[in-house]
């Protein structure tokens, strides 16, 4: 296997094993800030025109929140099938 593609899996195999996590983490090394950006992320995108995209959207929490303010059609993906799981769960 080339080294690139191991470090795909790497990086895939992380992310699939801190899901559950995600959230608390990005919470914790923003020292909070990760919700103030999402707000102000919405904000801005809270007129845009559908579809809108989030690429690496992990558990959908911006997602959500961008939904939130502006219901319009969206199309969410992450490289981690787990974060998209977990994200539907919650």
């Amino acid at each position: 296997m080339q080294k690139e593609e191991l470090h795909k899996r790497f990086v895939k195999d992380k992310f699939d094993r801190i899901v559950r996590n995600y959230d608390l983490v990005n919470t914790l090394g923003s020292f909070g800030q990760d919700s103030f950006w999402r707000r102000e992320v919405a904000k801005e995108l809270s007129s845009a025109s559908p579809p809108l995209l989030d690429l690496c959207c992990g558990p959908f929490t911006l997602s959500k929140e961008i939904h939130r303010l502006n219901p319009a059609p969206m199309f969410a993906l992450d490289f981690s099938l787990q974060m998209l799981l977990y994200g539907v769960k919650k």
